[in-house]
């Protein structure tokens, strides 16, 4: 919902494509470059802990950005700084969500619970786009990156009644976890050739897509006005 939320706030306040390319680079960059050490902070604090501190960080920057979309058009900064510490938070997050599944669920079904998680952000990521693009067709964008504040804030509340046992002690160093992590990644072909296939797909479609995206709203403003 908020990537799409965030196309039309950019553009409806006058930023280009260029503009909307560098919000979309502020979102992806940061995540990359803390998901490593987010992995290793998580194992060594607890997934639990980690992930209440960087939802409850992403409820306050999407209501942040969803009071400024209410009360008028932020400028560019704002868009780029929220979005990479929503990316940050990203980054921190979905390592700890992976480790998560193994300490809340039996081994034996282990193969259940990712198989409904797949199903689950699956059908997510269907349903989002299409209830965001209702959303703005009948409100703005302010009120889907609201609705997008308030998903952090119920997953707040679900981590905050979960029970995890506590982190066991670290047994090496953190920059021995992370070599031996890239090692583990560069062993598995279907993984780096997985992750390669997903960086090209973004290359090659996401540029694409702001540029079509610009032209397509820019369409509209030269048919109706900007206010319309």
């Amino acid at each position: 919902m908020s990537r799409i939320a965030l196309t039309f706030a950019v553009l409806d306040g006058g930023g280009t494509a260029a503009d909307l390319g560098f919000v979309f680079a502020a979102s992806v960059f940061p995540q990359v470059l803390v998901m490593l050490g987010g992995g290793v902070l998580a194992d060594r604090t607890g997934r639990r802990p980690v992930m209440l501190v960087t939802d409850s960080g992403r409820l306050a920057v999407q209501g942040t950005l969803a009071a400024a979309l209410f009360t008028g058009r932020p400028p560019l900064w704002l868009f780029l700084l929220l979005s990479a510490l929503l990316a940050i938070g990203g980054g921190f997050f979905s390592p700890a969500l992976g480790g998560l599944r193994a300490e809340i669920v039996p081994p034996a079904r282990l193969p259940d619970a990712n198989a409904m998680l797949g199903v689950v952000q699956s059908a997510a990521t269907i349903a989002g786009p299409a209830l965001a693009g209702l959303l703005i067709a009948l409100s703005s964008p302010a009120v889907v990156i609201a609705v997008d504040a308030a998903g952090f804030g119920a997953s707040v509340v679900a981590l905050a009644r979960l029970r995890v046992p506590p982190a066991g002690q670290p047994a090496h160093s953190p920059w021995r976890d992370l070599t031996e992590s890239w090692a583990l990644f560069r062993s598995q072909t279907w993984l780096w050739v997985t992750t390669l296939q997903f960086a090209l797909s973004n290359l090659l479609t996401w540029a694409l897509t702001c540029r079509s995206a610009r032209s397509w709203p820019g369409s509209i403003w030269a048919e109706q006005g900007p206010g319309a």
